[in-house]
């Protein structure tokens, strides 16, 4: 059974009781997703049944922190209870970073946001978008045999960067999960049919530097059963939808091989237009741009 995110641990003294955004996301945010609150005021325990207490909550992997200082960040890190930390930059900064994520400001942040902060450190992918016919979802590395099989049709893998060893892939996605997910937000995803729940392609958006030049790129491809059937049409329009308004990003570049034609029409159909044409690791490509 996939791991929930239940209850939201609150240290009393630790929290900033006079900032709204707290107030909202304690007293607003929790009560509608049925967030249990537990509060625990050190002062009056021992050190021994905090342990005692956190050691069962970190059982159940149905919990999450919210702290403010390295001694409660270290007392949740050795129940495997993952923690937000907040409070002003100055003070431990260095320390508090090693919490799964930081924030000096609750201001914007939802309980989506939390709650991705549970899935990421359990390792449960985030589904990011949903379309008529497909799911798009961060790497599952439960599903990574499935993932590298899509690279053996031709169809799919014919103009994109072939994968490493299969040990080596697998430490790679590993890494990939583990920090690129997080620091940006975004990445290359999985394409999951509905119906199946196959694996059916890739899509996403990745930051690149090509010799001087930096672009947030668009990435797609779809097994060959699955192509000229509108669905990457269909995932790529709800995708500028998503990043326009997730990330605020406001424009793609697309680098495809000057001799995959295909590809070239389906970004032109997409509102992309040519800007250029340059030369990477000896191969030309054809940049096309677009405004989201």
């Amino acid at each position: 059974m996939e791991k929930k995110l239940e209850k939201v641990l609150l240290f009393v003294r630790e929290q900033p009781e006079e900032d709204e955004d707290f107030v909202r996301i304690r007293d607003v945010e929790f009560k509608k997703h049925n967030i249990e609150i537990v509060e625990i005021n050190i002062r009056d325990y021992h050190s021994n049944e905090i342990a005692k207490e956190l050691y069962r909550y970190g059982k159940e992997k149905n919990i999450l922190a919210f702290i403010e200082k390295i001694d409660t960040l270290i007392m949740c890190h050795s129940f495997d209870i993952p923690c937000i930390a907040c409070g002003p930059v100055e003070r431990e900064i260095n320390d508090l970073f090693n919490a799964e994520i930081y924030y000096s400001s609750f201001k914007g942040l939802c309980f989506e946001d939390i709650e991705d902060v549970f899935k990421r450190f359990h390792s449960i992918p985030i589904e990011v978008f949903e379309t008529e016919r497909c799911i798009v979802k961060e790497m599952d590395l439960s599903r990574f045999d499935e993932f590298c099989e899509m690279y053996k049709d031709p169809e799919f893998s014919r103009y994109i960067e072939p994968l490493f060893r299969k040990k080596d892939e697998y430490k790679y996605q590993e890494t990939y999960i583990r920090s690129v997910y997080p620091f940006y937000g975004y990445g290359m995803w999985n394409v999951i049919d509905k119906k199946t729940d196959k694996m059916i392609g890739r899509v996403g958006i990745e930051p690149k530097n090509r010799g001087k030049e930096f672009n947030i790129e668009l990435g797609y491809a779809l097994l060959g059963a699955y192509q000229r059937k509108g669905i990457a049409t269909e995932i790529c329009r709800k995708l500028f939808e998503v990043v326009k308004t997730e990330f605020a990003i406001t424009k793609l570049a697309c680098f495809i091989h000057e001799t995959n034609y295909a590809s070239i029409e389906f970004a032109k159909s997409l509102g992309f237009v040519f800007e250029k044409e340059i030369k990477d690791n000896h191969v030309f490509l054809q940049k096309y741009v677009k405004k989201l």
